[in-house]
Protein backbone atom coordinates (compact mmCIF):
# COMPACT_ATOMS: atom_id res chain seq x y z
CA UNK A 1 0.00 0.00 0.00
CA UNK A 2 1.39 3.35 -1.14
CA UNK A 3 2.06 5.74 1.66
CA UNK A 4 1.00 9.53 1.31
CA UNK A 5 2.55 12.07 3.98
CA UNK A 6 0.62 14.85 3.59
CA UNK A 7 1.36 18.39 5.77
CA UNK A 8 -0.97 17.38 8.11
CA UNK A 9 0.68 13.91 9.17
CA UNK A 10 4.11 15.44 9.13
CA UNK A 11 3.19 18.36 11.68
CA UNK A 12 1.61 15.90 13.90
CA UNK A 13 5.22 13.76 13.83
CA UNK A 14 7.47 16.57 14.20
CA UNK A 15 4.88 17.97 16.98
CA UNK A 16 5.00 14.36 18.66
CA UNK A 17 9.04 14.57 18.80
CA UNK A 18 9.12 18.31 19.83
CA UNK A 19 6.79 17.01 22.97
CA UNK A 20 9.24 14.15 23.43
CA UNK A 21 11.86 15.94 23.23
CA UNK A 22 10.30 19.06 25.66
CA UNK A 23 9.26 16.11 28.48
CA UNK A 24 12.83 14.59 28.27
CA UNK A 25 14.71 17.93 28.65
CA UNK A 26 12.93 18.53 31.78
CA UNK A 27 13.15 15.29 33.53
CA UNK A 28 17.01 15.26 32.92
CA UNK A 29 17.20 19.00 34.86
CA UNK A 30 15.39 17.33 37.48
CA UNK A 31 16.58 13.72 37.69
CA UNK A 32 20.02 13.74 36.02
CA UNK A 33 20.05 10.22 34.60
CA UNK A 34 20.99 8.54 31.60
CA UNK A 35 17.73 6.13 31.53
CA UNK A 36 15.58 8.96 30.40
CA UNK A 37 17.68 9.25 27.35
CA UNK A 38 17.02 5.42 26.72
CA UNK A 39 13.75 5.89 27.48
CA UNK A 40 13.18 8.62 24.87
CA UNK A 41 14.92 6.92 22.24
CA UNK A 42 12.38 4.19 22.71
CA UNK A 43 9.44 6.55 22.20
CA UNK A 44 11.11 8.17 19.41
CA UNK A 45 11.51 5.20 17.35
CA UNK A 46 8.36 3.35 18.50
CA UNK A 47 6.42 6.47 18.24
CA UNK A 48 7.48 6.51 15.20
CA UNK A 49 6.07 3.31 14.15
CA UNK A 50 2.68 3.85 15.26
CA UNK A 51 2.47 7.13 13.39
CA UNK A 52 3.94 4.53 10.24
CA UNK A 53 1.12 2.48 10.74
CA UNK A 54 -1.77 4.65 10.97
CA UNK A 55 -0.69 6.67 7.87
CA UNK A 56 -0.56 3.33 6.07
CA UNK A 57 -3.82 2.24 7.45
CA UNK A 58 -5.72 5.27 8.30
CA UNK A 59 -6.80 3.13 11.68
CA UNK A 60 -5.93 4.31 14.89
CA UNK A 61 -6.60 0.21 15.90
CA UNK A 62 -4.39 -1.80 13.99
CA UNK A 63 -2.40 -5.16 15.77
CA UNK A 64 1.45 -2.81 14.71
CA UNK A 65 -0.40 0.46 16.87
CA UNK A 66 -1.41 -1.92 19.81
CA UNK A 67 2.23 -3.60 20.28
CA UNK A 68 4.11 -0.61 20.29
CA UNK A 69 1.64 1.09 22.67
CA UNK A 70 2.11 -2.18 25.29
CA UNK A 71 5.25 -2.15 24.08
CA UNK A 72 6.40 1.19 25.42
CA UNK A 73 4.14 0.60 28.96
CA UNK A 74 5.51 -2.64 29.14
CA UNK A 75 9.46 -1.30 28.92
CA UNK A 76 9.41 1.88 30.21
CA UNK A 77 6.46 1.90 32.77
CA UNK A 78 9.49 0.51 35.45
CA UNK A 79 12.18 3.00 34.36
CA UNK A 80 9.92 5.56 34.19
CA UNK A 81 8.55 5.36 37.78
CA UNK A 82 11.94 4.96 39.12
CA UNK A 83 13.47 7.75 38.46
CA UNK A 84 14.17 9.44 42.06
CA UNK A 85 15.25 5.39 42.60
CA UNK A 86 18.13 4.83 40.18
CA UNK A 87 19.99 2.25 42.17
CA UNK A 88 17.27 -0.37 41.93
CA UNK A 89 17.59 0.18 38.30
CA UNK A 90 20.32 -2.97 37.98
CA UNK A 91 22.23 -4.33 34.94
CA UNK A 92 19.70 -7.01 34.37
CA UNK A 93 16.88 -4.46 34.73
CA UNK A 94 18.74 -2.63 31.66
CA UNK A 95 19.57 -6.24 30.22
CA UNK A 96 16.00 -6.77 30.29
CA UNK A 97 14.83 -3.19 28.52
CA UNK A 98 17.40 -3.78 25.55
CA UNK A 99 15.85 -7.13 24.77
CA UNK A 100 12.38 -5.85 24.94
CA UNK A 101 13.15 -3.12 22.69
CA UNK A 102 15.09 -5.31 20.24
CA UNK A 103 12.08 -7.41 20.08
CA UNK A 104 9.93 -4.70 19.47
CA UNK A 105 12.32 -3.51 16.55
CA UNK A 106 12.27 -6.60 14.73
CA UNK A 107 8.21 -7.37 15.44
CA UNK A 108 7.94 -3.89 13.64
CA UNK A 109 10.35 -5.17 10.68
CA UNK A 110 8.66 -8.47 9.69
CA UNK A 111 5.67 -6.53 10.34
CA UNK A 112 6.27 -3.75 7.86
CA UNK A 113 7.57 -6.74 5.55
CA UNK A 114 4.18 -7.53 4.26
CA UNK A 115 2.15 -5.04 2.89
CA UNK A 116 -1.24 -4.38 3.71
CA UNK A 117 -4.39 -5.27 1.76
CA UNK A 118 -7.51 -3.15 1.64
CA UNK A 119 -9.87 -4.84 4.24
CA UNK A 120 -13.10 -5.79 2.75
CA UNK A 121 -15.87 -8.46 4.22
CA UNK A 122 -17.57 -10.88 1.66
CA UNK A 123 -21.02 -10.63 4.20
CA UNK A 124 -22.48 -13.07 2.57
CA UNK A 125 -20.09 -16.17 2.67
CA UNK A 126 -22.22 -17.90 5.66
CA UNK A 127 -25.73 -18.92 6.78
CA UNK A 128 -26.61 -16.45 9.10
CA UNK A 129 -29.11 -18.57 10.66
CA UNK A 130 -26.94 -21.09 11.64
CA UNK A 131 -24.39 -19.04 12.32
CA UNK A 132 -27.16 -17.59 15.22
CA UNK A 133 -27.85 -21.37 16.19
CA UNK A 134 -24.31 -22.07 16.56
CA UNK A 135 -22.94 -19.17 18.78
CA UNK A 136 -26.55 -19.88 20.98
CA UNK A 137 -25.54 -23.36 21.29
CA UNK A 138 -21.87 -21.60 22.37
CA UNK A 139 -23.53 -19.77 24.81
CA UNK A 140 -25.53 -22.49 26.39
CA UNK A 141 -21.72 -24.64 26.63
CA UNK A 142 -20.49 -21.73 28.40
CA UNK A 143 -23.27 -20.83 30.62
CA UNK A 144 -23.51 -24.76 31.65
CA UNK A 145 -20.13 -25.25 32.12
CA UNK A 146 -19.38 -22.37 34.56
CA UNK A 147 -22.86 -22.74 36.27
CA UNK A 148 -21.64 -26.28 36.91
CA UNK A 149 -17.63 -25.23 38.34
CA UNK A 150 -18.87 -21.74 39.92
CA UNK A 151 -22.42 -22.15 41.19
CA UNK A 152 -22.48 -25.79 41.68
CA UNK A 153 -18.76 -26.98 42.31
CA UNK A 154 -17.05 -24.12 43.88
CA UNK A 155 -20.23 -21.88 45.38
CA UNK A 156 -20.80 -18.57 44.31
CA UNK A 157 -19.98 -17.18 47.43
CA UNK A 158 -17.31 -18.92 48.01
CA UNK A 159 -15.52 -18.21 44.85
CA UNK A 160 -16.77 -14.75 44.99
CA UNK A 161 -15.20 -13.72 48.55
CA UNK A 162 -11.48 -15.73 47.61
CA UNK A 163 -8.89 -13.30 46.92
CA UNK A 164 -7.15 -14.00 43.28
CA UNK A 165 -4.33 -17.09 44.81
CA UNK A 166 -7.17 -19.11 46.26
CA UNK A 167 -9.27 -18.48 43.10
CA UNK A 168 -6.80 -20.18 41.30
CA UNK A 169 -6.22 -22.97 44.20
CA UNK A 170 -10.16 -23.75 43.87
CA UNK A 171 -10.52 -23.83 40.10
CA UNK A 172 -7.33 -25.48 39.52
CA UNK A 173 -9.40 -29.13 39.51
CA UNK A 174 -11.51 -27.99 36.92
CA UNK A 175 -9.09 -26.13 34.83
CA UNK A 176 -9.73 -28.03 31.40
CA UNK A 177 -13.62 -26.43 31.99
CA UNK A 178 -12.91 -22.70 31.77
CA UNK A 179 -13.13 -22.54 28.52
CA UNK A 180 -16.39 -21.00 28.90
CA UNK A 181 -14.91 -17.16 29.22
CA UNK A 182 -13.53 -18.00 26.00
CA UNK A 183 -17.01 -18.94 24.57
CA UNK A 184 -18.18 -16.24 25.75
CA UNK A 185 -16.13 -13.76 24.36
CA UNK A 186 -16.76 -15.43 21.15
CA UNK A 187 -20.32 -15.10 21.23
CA UNK A 188 -20.07 -11.38 21.94
CA UNK A 189 -17.65 -10.38 19.12
CA UNK A 190 -19.75 -12.99 16.74
CA UNK A 191 -23.22 -11.68 17.76
CA UNK A 192 -22.24 -7.32 17.22
CA UNK A 193 -20.80 -8.29 14.01
CA UNK A 194 -23.85 -10.02 12.95
CA UNK A 195 -26.13 -7.37 14.62
CA UNK A 196 -24.54 -4.52 12.51
CA UNK A 197 -24.85 -5.87 9.27
CA UNK A 198 -28.18 -7.59 8.66
CA UNK A 199 -30.10 -5.74 12.32
CA UNK A 200 -31.38 -9.25 13.56
CA UNK A 201 -32.41 -8.10 17.37
CA UNK A 202 -31.61 -12.08 18.29
CA UNK A 203 -27.98 -10.83 17.55
CA UNK A 204 -28.23 -7.95 19.89
CA UNK A 205 -30.20 -9.88 22.52
CA UNK A 206 -27.01 -12.72 22.38
CA UNK A 207 -24.22 -9.59 22.46
CA UNK A 208 -26.09 -7.63 25.37
CA UNK A 209 -26.41 -10.86 27.24
CA UNK A 210 -22.63 -12.11 27.15
CA UNK A 211 -20.90 -8.48 27.41
CA UNK A 212 -22.39 -8.85 30.83
CA UNK A 213 -21.62 -12.22 31.40
CA UNK A 214 -17.95 -11.15 30.25
CA UNK A 215 -18.28 -7.98 32.98
CA UNK A 216 -19.32 -10.38 36.03
CA UNK A 217 -16.44 -12.94 35.33
CA UNK A 218 -13.96 -10.36 34.90
CA UNK A 219 -15.84 -8.26 38.57
CA UNK A 220 -15.92 -11.87 40.34
CA UNK A 221 -12.23 -13.14 39.62
CA UNK A 222 -11.03 -9.06 39.75
CA UNK A 223 -9.08 -10.15 36.28
CA UNK A 224 -7.75 -6.87 34.53
CA UNK A 225 -6.33 -9.14 31.68
CA UNK A 226 -9.82 -10.97 31.02
CA UNK A 227 -10.61 -7.22 30.02
CA UNK A 228 -8.68 -6.61 27.03
CA UNK A 229 -10.45 -9.83 25.44
CA UNK A 230 -13.64 -8.20 24.94
CA UNK A 231 -13.67 -4.85 25.20
CA UNK A 232 -10.97 -3.86 22.23
CA UNK A 233 -12.56 -6.53 19.99
CA UNK A 234 -15.95 -4.46 20.65
CA UNK A 235 -14.71 -1.20 20.10
CA UNK A 236 -12.97 -2.37 17.03
CA UNK A 237 -15.83 -3.29 15.57
CA UNK A 238 -17.35 -0.38 16.43
CA UNK A 239 -14.50 1.37 15.48
CA UNK A 240 -14.70 -0.47 11.70
CA UNK A 241 -18.10 0.03 10.97
CA UNK A 242 -17.86 3.76 11.69
CA UNK A 243 -20.32 3.72 14.49
CA UNK A 244 -17.86 5.46 16.76
CA UNK A 245 -14.94 8.55 14.99
CA UNK A 246 -11.27 8.06 15.85
CA UNK A 247 -12.00 10.78 18.55
CA UNK A 248 -14.11 8.31 20.32
CA UNK A 249 -11.75 5.68 20.35
CA UNK A 250 -8.96 7.65 22.06
CA UNK A 251 -11.14 8.84 24.47
CA UNK A 252 -12.29 5.24 25.33
CA UNK A 253 -8.71 4.34 25.45
CA UNK A 254 -8.08 6.50 28.12
CA UNK A 255 -11.03 5.65 29.89
CA UNK A 256 -10.52 2.18 29.61
CA UNK A 257 -6.45 2.46 30.84
CA UNK A 258 -7.52 4.02 33.75
CA UNK A 259 -10.64 1.34 34.50
CA UNK A 260 -7.69 -1.17 33.72
CA UNK A 261 -5.31 1.04 36.50
CA UNK A 262 -7.89 1.40 38.77
CA UNK A 263 -9.68 -2.17 38.27
CA UNK A 264 -8.44 -4.12 41.37
CA UNK A 265 -8.96 -1.60 44.35
CA UNK A 266 -12.40 -0.51 42.84
CA UNK A 267 -13.50 -4.28 42.51
CA UNK A 268 -12.49 -4.99 46.04
CA UNK A 269 -13.79 -2.21 47.55
CA UNK A 270 -17.05 -2.75 46.03
CA UNK A 271 -16.77 -6.65 47.67
CA UNK A 272 -15.96 -5.63 50.74
CA UNK A 273 -18.83 -3.11 50.63
CA UNK A 274 -16.49 0.03 51.16
CA UNK A 275 -17.40 3.52 50.27
CA UNK A 276 -16.27 4.60 46.55
CA UNK A 277 -13.93 7.27 47.28
CA UNK A 278 -10.93 8.82 46.04
CA UNK A 279 -9.41 7.84 49.25
CA UNK A 280 -10.32 4.19 48.53
CA UNK A 281 -9.62 3.88 44.45
CA UNK A 282 -5.71 3.73 43.62
CA UNK A 283 -4.55 3.34 40.06
CA UNK A 284 -1.71 1.47 39.80
CA UNK A 285 0.19 -0.53 36.91
CA UNK A 286 2.46 -2.14 39.46
CA UNK A 287 1.16 -5.32 39.54
CA UNK A 288 1.35 -5.70 35.76
CA UNK A 289 4.20 -3.78 34.35
CA UNK A 290 6.84 -3.91 37.39
CA UNK A 291 6.05 -7.96 37.89
CA UNK A 292 6.89 -8.08 34.24
CA UNK A 293 10.43 -6.11 35.01
CA UNK A 294 11.43 -8.52 38.51
CA UNK A 295 10.80 -12.21 36.67
CA UNK A 296 12.94 -10.68 33.79
CA UNK A 297 15.25 -9.49 36.78
CA UNK A 298 14.98 -12.48 38.38
CA UNK A 299 15.67 -15.17 35.47
CA UNK A 300 18.57 -12.62 33.94
CA UNK A 301 20.41 -12.74 37.07
CA UNK A 302 20.05 -16.06 37.56
CA UNK A 303 22.35 -19.29 36.72
CA UNK A 304 19.59 -20.00 33.45
CA UNK A 305 20.83 -22.42 30.57
CA UNK A 306 19.26 -22.03 27.04
CA UNK A 307 16.25 -24.00 26.15
CA UNK A 308 17.41 -24.28 22.57
CA UNK A 309 13.72 -24.31 21.37
CA UNK A 310 12.02 -26.29 23.95
CA UNK A 311 9.38 -24.40 24.96
CA UNK A 312 8.71 -23.68 21.53
CA UNK A 313 8.77 -27.30 20.29
CA UNK A 314 5.67 -27.85 23.35
CA UNK A 315 4.17 -25.31 21.91
CA UNK A 316 3.74 -26.67 18.47
CA UNK A 317 3.13 -29.95 19.85
CA UNK A 318 0.04 -28.85 22.28
CA UNK A 319 -1.26 -26.84 19.07
CA UNK A 320 -1.85 -30.71 17.30
CA UNK A 321 -2.22 -32.61 20.66
CA UNK A 322 -4.64 -30.76 23.33
CA UNK A 323 -3.99 -32.39 26.43
CA UNK A 324 -0.31 -32.64 27.83
CA UNK A 325 1.56 -32.68 30.83
CA UNK A 326 3.97 -29.76 30.08
CA UNK A 327 4.62 -27.55 32.40
CA UNK A 328 4.31 -23.68 31.29
CA UNK A 329 7.06 -21.33 31.73
CA UNK A 330 4.94 -19.23 33.93
CA UNK A 331 4.55 -22.35 36.36
CA UNK A 332 8.02 -23.14 36.44
CA UNK A 333 9.18 -19.77 36.75
CA UNK A 334 6.97 -19.65 40.20
CA UNK A 335 7.80 -23.14 41.61
CA UNK A 336 11.99 -21.79 41.56
CA UNK A 337 11.60 -17.88 41.66
CA UNK A 338 8.71 -17.48 44.15
CA UNK A 339 7.80 -21.20 46.04
CA UNK A 340 5.48 -19.40 48.69
CA UNK A 341 3.42 -18.28 45.60
CA UNK A 342 3.05 -21.55 43.66
CA UNK A 343 2.39 -23.47 46.96
CA UNK A 344 -0.44 -21.34 47.81
CA UNK A 345 -1.74 -21.69 44.00
CA UNK A 346 -0.81 -17.97 43.07
CA UNK A 347 0.04 -16.71 39.30
CA UNK A 348 1.97 -14.76 37.27
CA UNK A 349 2.36 -13.87 33.82
CA UNK A 350 5.89 -14.71 31.94
CA UNK A 351 7.38 -12.84 29.25
CA UNK A 352 7.29 -13.53 25.62
CA UNK A 353 10.71 -11.38 25.41
CA UNK A 354 12.51 -13.35 28.09
CA UNK A 355 11.60 -16.53 26.79
CA UNK A 356 13.05 -15.87 23.08
CA UNK A 357 16.07 -14.91 24.96
CA UNK A 358 15.83 -18.58 27.42
CA UNK A 359 15.94 -20.21 24.71
CA UNK A 360 18.28 -18.73 21.73
CA UNK A 361 19.70 -15.95 23.17
CA UNK A 362 19.75 -12.37 21.33
CA UNK A 363 19.14 -14.06 18.48
CA UNK A 364 15.90 -15.50 19.84
CA UNK A 365 14.41 -12.07 20.37
CA UNK A 366 15.59 -11.07 16.56
CA UNK A 367 13.97 -14.30 15.10
CA UNK A 368 10.93 -15.11 17.19
CA UNK A 369 9.40 -11.02 17.29
CA UNK A 370 10.04 -10.95 13.53
CA UNK A 371 8.56 -14.61 12.53
CA UNK A 372 5.80 -12.74 15.30
CA UNK A 373 5.55 -9.03 13.37
CA UNK A 374 4.96 -11.07 9.90
CA UNK A 375 2.53 -13.51 11.22
CA UNK A 376 0.02 -10.73 12.82
CA UNK A 377 0.18 -8.78 9.69
CA UNK A 378 -0.65 -11.68 7.58
CA UNK A 379 -3.64 -11.96 9.94
CA UNK A 380 -4.62 -8.32 9.87
CA UNK A 381 -5.16 -8.52 6.10
CA UNK A 382 -9.19 -9.13 6.49
CA UNK A 383 -10.86 -10.24 3.33
CA UNK A 384 -13.82 -12.59 4.97
CA UNK A 385 -15.82 -12.40 8.38
CA UNK A 386 -14.01 -15.55 9.48
CA UNK A 387 -10.61 -13.23 9.22
CA UNK A 388 -12.43 -10.78 10.88
CA UNK A 389 -13.39 -12.42 13.81
CA UNK A 390 -9.75 -14.02 14.05
CA UNK A 391 -8.25 -10.68 13.95
CA UNK A 392 -10.12 -9.41 17.03
CA UNK A 393 -9.14 -12.75 18.35
CA UNK A 394 -5.54 -11.79 18.22
CA UNK A 395 -6.19 -8.33 18.77
CA UNK A 396 -7.83 -9.08 22.23
CA UNK A 397 -3.86 -10.83 23.08
CA UNK A 398 -1.60 -8.47 21.76
CA UNK A 399 -0.76 -7.53 24.97
CA UNK A 400 0.51 -11.52 25.59
CA UNK A 401 3.95 -10.90 23.74
CA UNK A 402 5.25 -9.08 26.42
CA UNK A 403 3.18 -10.95 29.19
CA UNK A 404 2.98 -14.68 28.67
CA UNK A 405 5.27 -17.59 27.19
CA UNK A 406 4.10 -19.02 23.97
CA UNK A 407 2.59 -22.18 25.20
CA UNK A 408 0.17 -20.21 27.54
CA UNK A 409 -0.56 -17.71 24.89
CA UNK A 410 -1.48 -20.33 21.65
CA UNK A 411 -2.91 -23.18 23.48
CA UNK A 412 -5.51 -20.65 24.78
CA UNK A 413 -6.24 -19.21 21.66
CA UNK A 414 -6.11 -21.81 18.95
CA UNK A 415 -7.69 -24.13 21.19
CA UNK A 416 -10.56 -21.76 22.76
CA UNK A 417 -11.19 -19.40 20.82
CA UNK A 418 -9.76 -19.76 16.86
CA UNK A 419 -10.45 -23.53 16.28
CA UNK A 420 -14.49 -23.24 17.66
CA UNK A 421 -14.69 -20.22 15.41
CA UNK A 422 -13.57 -22.16 12.45
CA UNK A 423 -15.94 -24.90 13.27
CA UNK A 424 -18.64 -22.38 13.73
CA UNK A 425 -18.07 -20.60 10.31
CA UNK A 426 -17.86 -24.39 8.41
CA UNK A 427 -20.83 -25.37 10.16
CA UNK A 428 -22.39 -22.02 9.04
CA UNK A 429 -20.81 -22.25 5.43
CA UNK A 430 -23.61 -21.46 2.07
CA UNK A 431 -24.14 -24.71 0.49
CA UNK A 432 -23.36 -24.27 -3.60
CA UNK A 433 -26.86 -24.16 -5.17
Amino acid sequence: MELVFNKKYIYLLFLYYLIITLISIVLLIFFKTVNILLVSISFYVFGSFIFLDYVQNKKIITIGILFNVFGLLYTNYYLLENLQNVYIITDSIIKAFLLSNLSMLFFNIGYFLIPYKKSYIKISSVNEKRILYGLVMMFLVALFIEYYVIFIKIGLFVFFHANRSQQSLLIGNYSSLTFYKSFFSIVQMCSLYFYINNKNKKFLYLFIISLMINIFNCYVSVSRAEIFSFILPTIYILYYFKLIKTKQVIISAICVFVLFGAWKSLVWNLKENKNISKENINVSFDSEFNTWYSISDNILLSDYSYLYGKSYIDTVYNLIVPITHTEPLSRWYLKIYEPNIYSRGGGRGFSGVIEAYLNFGVFGNIFIYTLYGILFKKLSNIDSELKLIIFLILLGSIYQLFRSESYSLWKTMYWFEILPTLILFRFSKRRKQ
